[in-house]
């Protein structure tokens, strides 16, 4: 949750307000084109 924290600090738009599961279980959150240049971003749990 920090990154996202980082993110909405920085006034990028978030699609995922919280992160929420994902494939084989990690946790995903999206960013919105809108704040990205019109690239939808998944940022993934490593």
């Amino acid at each position: 949750a920090g990154t996202l924290q980082r993110c909405r600090a920085a006034g990028i738009r978030l699609i995922d307000e919280q992160p929420r599961v994902g494939a084989e279980g990690k946790h995903i959150a999206f960013l919105h084109p809108s704040s990205t240049g019109g690239i939808l971003i998944e940022l993934t749990e490593a």
